[in-house]
């Protein structure tokens, strides 16, 4: 399809809000298999075919399209399923080109996003719910410039077989559909004989969500920029860190009545100390370059003498119905957690202190895995994965409860672990996981082991 204008394209998209996968095929038969439906909707809603051309896709407008689905949460809300693939790396092409002029860029300049709700039942009855004209204006490029410019370096340097998903925030380099084919098949890479898997130039998720959030709320984010300027997401770490390490040494006490807060649990809070950390004053905004690098704040009582944590550090509660259907770790809910972490550490004598003139700022720090650690991190999801598929154990230990019994489960706990471990987070025994059929179990979630975050905290703190 051919439109003469901007508005024009706009007008149809509004047309097909509300459209279901079926009723676009009006008939045809459903194409299954992996990223089936946005070719549908490519295809059916917008008359055009699969392509990895160096234009955009509606090339007298200078816009691409992009088709991302969305999925319910435990909570019941919208969420972005999966990254986004903005095109195909090629390794040696990729040297010689510069950021200004290179096909990444030119396919990122503006893009039309079709927003649709992914139906998990019945996949022909996914419906378009909304879109999006993204521009890569001066707020968003300093991120993915600096993503793309890593990439760049490390395959001029002869190692992109040594590319990950996890060295991006934003525009990761990540394995392509066809990263499974034997090593025979990967690509020729410059400067080196070895070769590499294939891979594309995708945007994370946690970018995504917040471009779907602005579809739903335009004002609902504040900006680190609007504060203070920054070139690259390096520049944007450390302004973040100096004005939270300022208060190193200070008490909790100290902070809140410097910045008036009052309230005993608002002034732990992990948002509340790092928007006024930052300089923010008013309405409880995200943050949006937090949001934009999926950087999880999370301010942790810990023992002064050693930094070692009180608790462990949860994730949000995930249905081992889900967890049970996920195959690979890359793809997996759990992953989309890990882009990086903002560990604030407050520092008490003991668990009991809660004299806030006694709880004091210990040091920030930004922690994101290496690609070895995401590799040991992996294999206990995956023996946890293993585990849930195979049907949890349980088993009746008597206890002074009121049920006279604690339940026990064979899923790795902290102690079977270096990385992660899963116990309950429900809201008591009885609060049960209805997803999983294979047992009668509390809801679970994934933990950070208290050991790993000591060893962070230390680490980044000598």
């Amino acid at each position: 399809m051919i439109f003469s204008s901007k508005s024009k394209l706009e007008q149809h998209v509004i047309n097909l809000k509300g459209k279901t996968v079926n009723s676009l095929l009006g008939g045809k038969e459903f194409d299954k298999g992996k990223g089936a439906i946005g070719q549908i909707i490519e295809r059916e809603g917008f008359g055009m075919a699969n392509n990895n051309e160096a234009r955009p896709d509606f090339d007298n407008l200078g816009i691409e399209l992009k088709i991302l689905p969305l999925k319910r949460t435990a909570k019941n809300d919208l969420t972005v399923k999966e990254r986004t693939k903005i095109c195909s790396i090629n390794y040696v092409k990729l040297i010689d080109e510069h950021w200004d002029h290179s096909h990444a860029k030119n396919k990122l300049q503006e893009i039309l996003f079709v927003f649709y709700e992914y139906n998990k039942v019945d996949p022909s009855n996914s419906t378009i719910i909304d879109y999006l004209f993204f521009q890569l204006e001066n707020s968003d490029e300093p991120l993915i410039r600096s993503d793309w410019e890593r990439t760049r370096g490390l395959v001029e340097k002869g190692l992109a077989h040594e590319l990950s998903e996890s060295q991006n925030v934003i525009l990761a380099a990540s394995r392509s559909g066809a990263g499974g084919l034997s090593e025979d098949k990967w690509d020729v890479q410059p400067n080196n004989s070895q070769k590499a898997r294939k891979r594309a130039f995708s945007l994370k998720p946690s970018f995504t969500k917040v471009l779907w959030n602005e579809v739903r709320d335009p004002n609902g984010y504040d900006t680190i920029l609007s504060l203070q300027k920054y070139k690259d997401y390096k520049e944007l770490e450390n302004i973040i860190l100096e004005r939270i390490n300022k208060w190193q040494g200070k008490s909790l006490a100290d902070f809140a009545e410097y910045h008036g807060l009052e309230g005993g649990s608002s002034k732990n809070s992990s948002a509340t100390i790092v928007r006024a950390a930052l300089g923010f004053k008013g309405k409880q905004k995200k943050i949006k370059e937090f949001e934009q690098l999926g950087l999880t704040v999370k301010t942790t009582p810990c023992r002064s003498s050693d930094l070692y944590p009180f608790e462990a550090m949860s994730f949000p509660f995930q249905p081992l119905g889900e967890i049970q259907e996920e195959d690979r770790f890359d793809e997996s809910q759990f992953y989309t957690y890990l882009q990086g972490f903002l560990f604030i550490p407050l520092l008490r004598d003991s668990r009991e202190e809660k004299d806030l003139w006694n709880v004091y700022f210990g040091k920030a720090v930004i922690w994101r895995p290496t690609h070895k650690e995401l590799v040991s991190i992996q294999m206990e999801w995956e023996s946890i994965n293993q585990t849930i598929k195979e049907g949890v154990i349980l088993t009746r230990k008597p206890a002074r409860t009121r049920k006279g019994y604690i339940m026990l489960n064979n899923l790795p706990g902290e102690k079977d672990t270096n990385y992660i471990h899963m116990r309950p987070h429900g809201r008591d025994s009885d609060d049960i996981d209805e997803s999983y059929e294979k047992a009668t179990i509390t809801k679970q979630c994934f933990w950070f082991n208290k050991k790993l975050i000591q060893n962070i905290l230390k680490s980044k703190t000598v």
